[in-house]
């Protein structure tokens, strides 16, 4: 098995370590089990086998519990820790098995910290911005967005693009816009004159990018400044 795998006492004293384990705690398995490294010293939630020795009459095994494991070098590793009741020499004992989980959660990480950014930069833009589908569908839009077509989110986020055009034009652009989408064939620049729903004529500088969510999911994320 390629995970770390571990035997301790109900205490928490090791009795058996893999070859996997030690390459995830950087310890020797001499060095674990000569006692010299208590399961404290590893692992960084150190009430773990408080909680198994309190609750081991009552259930034979966890499941999945995030914990951080402390290296001999002291790198935090993030791990998922199960554990199953077991019986050797008329002993009990837990089998313990971990999941090093550390290149997940520095990605996760990174995400949140990616959609923070992008968050701050959506909300804080003095230009338009307009994430729209293959159908023209207005996914989402910022508030300099609603200021420039005088409309507020409600209106805007879940309808057709066409929302934001008089009624005579609307029909049109949406059309025009889906063939190019298909097409791949957005513009990445252009400037033009611009006649909004309220009969209001605005003159904007529009930058557009294809977003790649998936395989199957695209958007266009569309910018705007009014010139």
């Amino acid at each position: 098995n390629s995970g770390a795998m571990l035997i301790t006492t109900t205490d928490g004293y090791f009795l058996e370590v893999n070859q996997a384990f030690c390459k995830l705690t950087e310890y020797s398995k001499d060095e674990i089990l000569s006692n010299n490294i208590l399961t404290e010293h590893i692992f960084n939630n150190k009430n773990i086998f408080k909680f198994l020795k309190t609750t081991i009459n009552s259930i034979t095994q966890v499941e999945d519990i995030e914990i951080q494991i402390k290296t001999n070098s002291g790198q935090l590793k993030h791990a998922l820790f199960s554990a199953n009741k077991v019986t050797f020499n008329d002993e009990l004992r837990w089998l313990i098995v971990l999941q090093d989980v550390t290149k997940r959660k520095e990605a996760e990480t990174k995400l949140r910290e990616s959609e923070k950014l992008f968050r701050s930069i959506w909300e804080n833009s003095k230009d338009g911005m307009r994430l729209t589908d293959n159908n023209g569908k207005i996914t989402m839009v910022n508030n300099a967005f609603c200021l420039l077509v005088e409309r507020p989110k409600y209106e805007l986020e879940g309808n057709l693009i066409s929302v934001m055009y008089k009624e005579h034009t609307a029909a049109i652009v949406l059309k025009a816009y889906i063939n190019n989408f298909n097409k791949h064939n957005i513009s990445p620049f252009f400037e033009s004159k611009f006649q909004i729903w309220n009969e209001k004529t605005i003159w904007l500088a529009v930058s557009n990018s294809f977003l790649s969510l998936d395989f199957n999911n695209h958007l266009v994320l569309s910018i705007f400044r009014d010139i």
